[in-house]
């Protein structure tokens, strides 16, 4: 429940400083809708895709939409580039060749799909047609909750995962081999656990990180609008780096989080959580 309540915290100020980028500086970017997936469409449901967590897209441009961890059945659910229903497949289970609690992977270079699982600490991976071709272990410190990962063009893959302690938390981007050895650390930040301290500072500053074919970007909001800018094998190419005027949170916005806390778990922090200003970044 507490993990719940801070993801809920760190999304409310992520909308926050969406809405105030928005006003400061519009978005140019014009979308044109080729289809619709609607969980609440009768016709998708029965499918028994009635919650969808996010999507990737392979080589020939067909769409891999993942379920909740929490649905029943297939986890994954196959759509052409015109939007049919291909397939579904990844059975949530116990069993072999079954994910128990998935953390989605995108569709790698080589259009495999792969899904980790939190709670037998393996990987699992597929092909375009749902096949099972192999499973791997994982490191407890990779296959839990929280970790997120980007398969890369090398063959790589980029992660960011929390390394737990008592007193603190150190949020660590990092490049890891095909059998997830880690290669090398790009990014380390530590948070002081807000029991230890008495205290809550908001925004939570997780790193940003996101790869294209040859490059690999990395950012935390915390240390100001700068951008590293890696290679595919971790060597740092530039620095992005602007002036930006940050963000003032309001003080209804501030009354809005105590009010939040006030009836949660966490209500020995009324009064002791600092929002501080912060920027916006995106990559």
């Amino acid at each position: 429940m507490k993990k719940f309540v801070l993801i809920i915290l760190l999304l409310s100020l992520f909308f926050y400083c969406s809405q105030k980028q928005q006003q400061v500086e519009p978005a140019q970017l014009v979308l044109e809708e080729e289809f619709t997936i609607d969980t609440e469409v009768d016709e998708i449901a029965e499918l028994g895709l009635t919650d969808i967590w996010g999507f990737s897209v392979d080589s020939h441009d067909d769409i891999y939409f993942y379920s909740s961890p929490l649905a029943q059945g297939n986890l994954v659910y196959k759509f052409d580039k015109e939007g049919h229903f291909v397939r579904s497949f990844a059975p949530k289970g116990q069993g072999p060749g079954e994910i128990e609690n998935p953390v989605y992977l995108r569709i790698d270079s080589k259009d495999q799909q792969g899904i980790s699982d939190t709670a037998g600490h393996i990987r699992s991976i597929f092909d375009t047609e749902g096949n099972l071709i192999k499973e791997l272990p994982m490191d407890r410190d990779i296959a839990r909750p929280g970790t997120a990962i980007i398969p890369l063009e090398n063959g790589n893959y980029l992660v960011r995962r929390v390394l737990l302690a008592r007193k603190y938390s150190d949020i660590v981007v990092s490049l890891f081999d095909f059998e997830f050895d880690e290669l090398k650390e790009l990014h380390r930040h530590r948070v002081e656990s807000p029991v230890f301290t008495g205290k809550f500072e908001l925004p939570i500053p997780i790193p940003l990180f996101e790869a294209s074919k040859e490059f690999i970007f990395v950012g935390n909001g915390q240390l100001g609008y700068e951008i590293s800018v890696f290679d595919l094998d971790g060597n740092l190419v530039r620095k992005i780096k602007k002036e930006y005027k940050p963000i003032e949170v309001s003080e209804d916005y501030k009354n809005e989080i105590e009010s939040f806390l006030e009836d949660s778990e966490f209500s020995f922090l009324k009064g002791k959580v600092g929002i501080k200003t912060f920027v916006c970044l995106v990559i």
